[in-house]
């Protein structure tokens, strides 16, 4: 079972220029030109030694040894234009073993397509491998199915929405002397949502807001009135306290007491970014455990308002798509028209310029906003150890950098309430976790 690493096309743009389209033609015929470097070498030099010195000085074993490799070249180059040319023509006659419906993915892992193909594995000189060309950061591999076939599995590193794929398929001789691609695109419809990891559940989410349960200094006047002032002019006379003014002959009124109680509803958002992945997997499983409460509004950077878990989703893959779409501010101002809410916010964990625009929103809403930080462990700038290197395994996953937390966590500040959760162990990391973590990086 072998891994093709991913495949960049770089043919990939809006609109193609005349530089790109004579590199795909390049491209193209490169991959129907038979012969390999390697082959073209031995080729012209069997060729040379043939015409210098067989011919010339009548020398036999050069002219076996320059004999055979041609023969050599000659059935490498057969072997495989042949079975390019059979695969080519099998594949057009007969139907795709892909399914048209669309189908799921989640990142970080290998999972079937659908599609499958024969192993070759009877060929003598022949090697076939496949890849794709049309996606970026997704590995591609083969693994044995059924009846001498193989099925296609495909791991994503980001998520998004797929709506074409073109895939590269190779037949090469097993010393690289000869090599065939041919390219085919299909369209499909596949979703690619963020690994949850190991966060079955996400912590309650929900926020404080104005109300009477909890007295807090940062809370709005809405509680009960059990603060006192002094008297001013214009104050309703049934808030006088007449008992504090029979003992101290001085006129104070009782005023509602600022507090906090548990928001009712509340407001989520996704900024997209660079090192966003395990954030917006925060987000998926706080919409998905109703970790958001009853009454909630889901945005995220290129796209509305959502109210409903299948909106919601769908917002948080289409946001791979709109990194540096800040809509933070504008998205809060809409929501806060309907009435007061917490505000909760997943955020990447490299610092970027939505730091400040999260500072200035934050100053402006009556309530404390939360940043969720979502990581894949943590790992120190430092370079690990050989020991380490050999016994970690990262199962798909970057760890994330402790340095570039820090550095979002200081710019932050006190103007937010931050919350640190770790995918690979779905834990809540505080300050002493953090602390360790870094020790252990």
């Amino acid at each position: 079972m072998s891994v093709d690493p991913k495949s960049v096309d770089p043919n990939e743009g809006d609109e193609p220029t005349l530089k790109k389209r004579l590199f795909r033609w390049m491209s193209r015929a490169r991959d129907l030109f038979p012969l390999r470097p390697l082959g073209i070498l031995i080729t012209c030099g069997a060729l040379l030694s043939l015409k210098w010195f067989a011919s010339a000085e009548q020398d036999l074993v050069v002219l076996v040894v320059g004999t055979a490799a041609l023969f050599l070249v000659a059935i490498a180059v057969t072997f495989v234009v042949v079975t390019a040319l059979a695969l080519k023509v099998f594949s057009n006659r007969r139907p795709s073993s892909e399914s048209d419906d669309p189908l799921t993915f989640e990142t970080t892992r290998f999972q079937r397509t659908g599609a499958t193909r024969a192993s070759m594995f009877w060929l003598p000189f022949v090697q076939s491998r496949v890849a794709w060309l049309s996606q970026r950061e997704v590995a591609v591999r083969w693994v044995s199915s059924r009846r001498g076939r193989l099925a296609e599995e495909a791991r994503f590193s980001r998520r998004g929405t797929i709506h074409e794929i073109e895939r590269r398929h190779v037949i090469q001789d097993p010393f690289g002397l000869a090599r065939v691609a041919t390219r085919s695109s299909r369209s499909v419809s596949y979703t690619v949502l963020p690994h949850v990891g190991a966060m079955r559940s996400a912590p309650l989410l929900m926020t404080l807001a104005g109300g009477e349960d909890v007295p807090h200094p940062l809370g709005v006047d809405q509680g009960d009135r059990l603060d006192l002032r002094r008297y001013a002019p214009g104050d309703p006379v049934r808030f006088i306290h007449w008992k504090v003014f029979a003992r101290t002959r001085e006129l104070v009124v009782r005023v509602p007491e600022r507090a906090l109680a548990r928001s009712r509803r509340t407001v989520a958002y996704l900024i997209a970014g660079d090192g966003d992945e395990a954030s917006s997997a925060c987000a998926r499983v706080a919409i998905s455990s109703s970790a958001l409460g009853e009454d909630w509004i889901f945005g995220a950077d290129g796209s509305g308002e959502c109210t409903t878990q299948p909106d919601a989703l769908d917002a948080i893959v289409r946001s791979a798509d709109h990194v540096g779409e800040n809509g933070l501010s504008a998205f809060l101002a809409s929501t806060d028209r309907s009435g007061p809410s917490s505000a909760i916010v997943f955020a990447p964990t490299r610092p970027g310029a939505w730091i400040d625009s999260v500072i200035r929103v934050s100053r402006q809403r009556p309530s404390r906003l939360r940043v969720v930080l979502g990581v894949d462990g943590l790992t120190s700038s430092r370079a690990p150890s050989l020991l380490r290197r050999a016994l970690t395994r990262t199962r798909g996953l970057k760890a994330s950098s402790a340095d570039d937390l820090d550095e979002v966590t200081r710019r932050l500040g006190g103007a937010v309430d931050v919350l640190v959760i770790d995918r690979v162990t779905g834990r809540v990391l505080g300050e002493a976790h953090r602390r360790q973590a870094r020790r252990a990086a």
